[in-house]
């Protein structure tokens, strides 16, 4: 079973669901958190695992993944960057051959003024799944940001 975390995600993930299953991907697990670091989870709340623990792929709408958390999860294969909110050290992902893509809202109504959600759209959201899949099965994802 292969694993996609989304996290700091604004929305419920049924879209993402309703895909893979669209898609006849069912060896493709979906999991979400709020967030990765120490300083943004409550101080009081218990000791939690490792979330990055046997992920394949991040797609990050907000927090960071600094080049510590890059580097000691050998196991990812990208980051998806879903909003311009979230930051990626991409050379340290590059050192650590970690495909890092930004999934830009390619839809043709996002570009009207009087179109303003905070969310990320579903065409930013089905194209981050696409390159999460992509890298996955170890091909190169459409919307990369570095070069492996």
């Amino acid at each position: 079973m292969r694993t996609i975390l989304y996290v700091g995600s604004s929305t419920d993930l049924s879209y993402e669901h309703d895909l893979l299953e669209e898609w006849g991907k069912r060896g493709v697990a979906i999991a979400q958190v709020s967030a990765l670091n120490a300083d943004d989870v409550d101080a009081t709340a218990e000791p939690v695992p490792d979330p990055l623990q046997d992920v394949d792929v991040v797609v990050l709408e907000s927090g960071e993944m600094n080049s510590d958390l890059l580097e000691s999860h050998p196991s990812l294969s990208a980051v998806v960057i879903l909003d311009d909110k979230a930051k990626v050290d991409v050379e340290a992902a590059t050192r650590a051959e970690i495909w890092v893509t930004h999934a830009a809202n390619r839809a043709l109504l996002s570009r009207l003024p009087f179109v303003n959600s905070q969310a990320p759209s579903r065409s930013a959201r089905r194209h981050a799944l696409q390159d999460a899949l992509a890298s996955i099965a170890g091909e190169r994802p459409s919307g990369r940001v570095n070069e492996l």
